[in-house]
């Protein structure tokens, strides 16, 4: 009854600044029969036996009815109307949207939503389970394609949630906080206004709550650095106080936001460095003189180490690309259980590849010759998809050293496709080591088989030549290529030549 209390006494002092004009003037001024919810016409917007049509029709009808009865202001619109079938038909309305999710993905427009009808029921009534529903509705709608309907933007509207924030144990927290974290994305002003407003606060009470963290990131993305900096006292107390592996992976990813915005160099050395308060309360009293990267990495080594998250996996491996290059983290043993396991999903072992050859300087004495031929086997196959298939490639370049066997010829093929590859790293390497193999490999059947490749792809070389997508410098290099292929092959013609003359004397 409490709660109930201070939302009708929150809602007294909006009573005035929130109407909805057009329904109560013109209730029949919004067309309802025949909207198109989805700007892509082809989507079936059905869920659990009713259209997103249906709900968001019965939703405003039942709205449009009871204002139209009763045009007074009314504090709560519980005196107006049907609350169960307001509840109800909003629940149906985030229903039809999550079975709308599920079958088609989010990355369609949705357009014509009821978000000022929702804002008007969030503002003016007073049964939390009602409000909530309809925050989530508004929540779930924002998943989808598209920027946010200006109406969310409104003062007013702000201003009344973080109200209901500041209530006592109040039950809105998560859906308000979820709601605030994605439209601060949209608008750095409204960051600033929230920030004014004590969303810090606010926010430090519900860590380390994934949704919470959520709002960090969200900051994290139009924030100035010395707010960012503010930010990453509570990331790092987060890192500290608990061992969710959900939570943990939020983290990493709100590092990774942090990192390639600022660069991991701006991460102050200290712990103490991040407080924006003299004192720090709980777990940090015992880590004032410990160093903010030092936490990083033993908590890189110990999930890394400990987690079959393979999620929770992935973002770490996605953070280790933005730390220098000459310092990593003690993982190479489990980075390349990672790369070599064929069970993983295609993005993890892209990402164990992808920080190979990021740290290649540091780990390239630990990449055996062994772990080389199963990758080339891998690639041989077939079996790869593209990306997989790429970073692969790409590992192999980096730490494939020149010998006098078969492996060569492998290499060879793999140089050959990535002599265009738009990472012109890569590219560049592969016209190098394409060089480097015909003026060192000795044997004299293994050379003959490395020019018969060459030459079984001269027509692919010649088109590169006239694609007119390589650098001046690549250009040469192809010309080189073929020169040398085109003269060792009349020197096999001309020696096979030669001998046949001899056998017939």
């Amino acid at each position: 009854m409490e709660n109930y209390k201070r939302i009708k006494d929150i809602q007294s002092g909006f009573a005035q600044k929130m109407e909805l004009h057009s329904l109560v003037d013109d209730p029949t001024g919004i067309e309802i029969m025949n909207f198109q919810f989805f700007a892509n016409k082809n989507i079936e917007t059905r869920g659990k036996g009713r259209t997103l049509a249906d709900s968001i029709t019965s939703f405003r009808n039942s709205l449009q009815q009871q204002m139209k009865t009763k045009k007074a202001n009314p504090i709560s619109i519980s005196n107006l109307l049907d609350v169960d079938l307001i509840f109800q038909s909003i629940e149906s309305i985030k229903k039809c949207l999550l079975s709308i999710e599920s079958k088609f993905g989010q990355s369609h427009l949705l357009t014509d939503f009821p978000y000022q009808e929702l804002i008007f029921v969030i503002m003016n009534e007073d049964k939390p389970e009602t409000v909530i529903c309809s925050i989530e509705c508004i929540n779930y709608s924002l998943r989808f394609a598209g920027e946010p309907h200006q109406s969310l933007f409104n003062p007013d509207f702000i201003c009344y949630l973080f109200k209901l924030l500041n209530i006592q144990n109040t039950p809105f927290s998560m859906p308000i906080l979820k709601l605030i974290g994605f439209l601060i994305q949209f608008n750095s002003e409204l960051l600033i206004f929230c920030m004014q407003n004590n969303l810090i606060n606010i926010v430090s009470q519900h860590l380390p709550k994934p949704f919470a963290v959520f709002v960090i990131q969200a900051a994290l993305t139009v924030c100035s650095i010395e707010i960012a900096n503010e930010l990453l006292f509570y990331v790092f107390n987060t890192i500290l106080q608990t061992e969710d592996e959900f939570v943990i992976k939020q983290v990493f990813h709100t590092l990774l936001i942090f990192a390639k915005r600022f660069g991991c160099t701006s991460i102050p050395e200290k712990i103490m460095q991040l407080s924006p308060q003299s004192q720090i309360d709980g777990i940090l009293q015992e880590s004032e003189n410990t160093s903010s990267i030092e936490i990083i990495y033993q908590t890189i080594a110990k999930y890394m180490h400990e987690s079959l998250n393979f999620d929770l996996i992935y973002e770490i491996l996605q953070f280790c690309l933005e730390l220098p290059q000459l310092n990593p983290p003690n993982i190479f043993d489990k980075v390349i259980e990672y790369l070599l396991d064929d069970q993983l999903k295609s993005k993890h072992r892209v990402a164990a590849a992808e920080t190979i050859i990021h740290f290649h300087e540091c780990w390239k004495q630990n990449i055996t010759k062994e772990n080389l031929s199963i990758l080339m086997k891998m690639i041989n196959e077939g079996n790869l998809d593209y990306k997989t298939n790429q970073a692969y490639s790409k590992l192999v370049i980096f730490f494939y050293e020149i010998d006098q066997n078969e492996n060569c010829l492998d290499v060879l093929k793999i140089c050959i496709d990535g002599i265009n590859d738009q990472d012109t790293t890569f590219s560049s390497m592969c016209l190098a080591i394409i060089l480097k193999i015909l003026s060192e490999v000795k044997t004299p059947n293994l050379l003959s088989s490395c020019f018969e490749i060459l030459n079984d792809s001269r027509e692919y070389l010649l088109t590169q030549l006239d694609s007119g997508d390589l650098s001046d410098e690549k250009l040469e290099k192809v010309m080189v290529i073929l020169k040398m292929t085109e003269k060792f092959l009349e020197f096999k013609i001309s020696s096979k030549s030669e001998s046949n003359e001899f056998s017939n004397h």
